[in-house]
C-alpha cells in the first residue's frame, strides 16, 4: 500500500513538472508587480486642499442693494418688451406640436384663399393659392401617415378638404374657359341659333 502510494505520488510529481515547465525543480520567479509595486505617478503630489479651501468655505455675498427701496429705478434699463426675440427668451411660451405648426401654415393659406374669393374674382390667383393648399395637405398626409395624428378628426377633415378644393379648382377653371359658350353669358349671346 505504501509502495502504491509512493508510486502514485511520483507519477503525479513527474506529470506536474512536465506540464508546468518543471516547476517542481525551478525557483518560482516573482511577477513584475510583486517586485515593484505599481506606481502611476513618480514624485510628490501637490497639496490642493490649501488652494481650494476658500472655494469650499461659505462666503457671505455682498448685495449691491440692501433693499428694494434703495434701488434707483430711473437708472435701470427697461426690458425691450417690443423686441420679439427678447420676449421669447424671457417668457417661455408653451411649445406646440409639429402637427399644430403645420396646421397653422394651412390656416394662413385658407385665410388668404377666403380673402381672394371675397375680394377678387381672379381665377389664376385662386388656383395658385388652392394648389399651395393642396400641396401642404399632401405634405401633411405623407408626414403623418401611420402615426397617431392620422386618427385626428382634423387630419381626416384636411384630406377631405384637399379633394374638394381640387374639384372646386377644376370646376372654376372650366367655368371660365367655357363661359363664353354659355347662352346666359354676355359673350354667349352671339352663338344663339
Amino acid at each position: 500500500m505504501k509502495k502504491n502510494f509512493f508510486l502514485l505520488f511520483l507519477i503525479f510529481a513527474i506529470f506536474q513538472s512536465s506540464c508546468f515547465g518543471f516547476s517542481l525543480f525551478k525557483k518560482k520567479k516573482q511577477l513584475l508587480h510583486e517586485e515593484e509595486p505599481l506606481k502611476g505617478y513618480y514624485g510628490t503630489l501637490p497639496n490642493l486642499t490649501e488652494q481650494f479651501r476658500e472655494l469650499n468655505e461659505n462666503k457671505n455675498i455682498e448685495h449691491l442693494y440692501d433693499s428694494k427701496q434703495d434701488l434707483n429705478r430711473d437708472n435701470l434699463l427697461k426690458a425691450p418688451l417690443d423686441n420679439k426675440k427678447y420676449v421669447d427668451i424671457i417668457i417661455k411660451k408653451p411649445k406646440e406640436t409639429e402637427f399644430m405648426v403645420d396646421i397653422f401654415d394651412i390656416k394662413n393659406i385658407i385665410e388668404k384663399l377666403k380673402k381672394c374669393i371675397d375680394t377678387t374674382n381672379d381665377i389664376q390667383r385662386f388656383n395658385s393659392l388652392n394648389s399651395n393648399l393642396i400641396d401642404n395637405i399632401t405634405y401633411i398626409e405623407k408626414k403623418y401617415k401611420g402615426k397617431v395624428e392620422e386618427n385626428y378628426q382634423l387630419y381626416k377633415t384636411l384630406l377631405n378638404l384637399a379633394k374638394e378644393s381640387r374639384t372646386l379648382s377644376t370646376l372654376r377653371m372650366e367655368a371660365q374657359t367655357y363661359s363664353k359658350y354659355m347662352m346666359y353669358s354676355g359673350e354667349g349671346a352671339k352663338y344663339k341659333i
